[in-house]
């Protein structure tokens, strides 16, 4: 059997443990790349729901996977009627960018939801 070095700590408990969690998460943070993202999203998923962080939720717009896409589209949705983010240029981009590689009819709608509140909220 392989000698283990000795100060490497045993593997600590797998699962929900805040550690785990906060490593999942800063690994979605720090992803670039659309193929990172999509990786550190799934990796995150199985154990979480997508957090209620702006910057994330922006990025998981990129997922490849549109139900991924449509589930951030949802919390961004539901944080703008909170009150708790406000309309960007940058929302509206990743809008933009979703909307011309949107393939499924849910995800269009979703576009076109959040598009709709919006427009609204620049009136209000």
């Amino acid at each position: 059997s392989r000698a283990e070095p000795v100060f490497s700590s045993p593997r600590r408990s797998v699962g929900r443990t805040p550690s785990e969690y906060r490593l999942r998460l800063e690994r979605l943070r720090m992803a670039r790349e659309v193929a990172d993202i999509k990786e550190a999203a799934d990796a995150f998923l199985v154990h979480h729901q997508l957090p209620d962080d702006v910057d994330i939720l922006y990025k998981v717009l990129q997922h490849p996977t549109e139900k991924i896409a449509r589930e951030a589209l949802g919390q961004l949705s539901s944080l703008l009627m909170q009150g708790r983010m406000s309309a960007t240029v940058l929302l509206e981009d990743r809008l933009n960018s979703l909307a011309e590689r949107a393939t499924e009819a849910a995800t269009q709608s979703y576009i076109d939801g959040m598009r709709a509140q919006l427009a609204s909220l620049k009136k209000a």
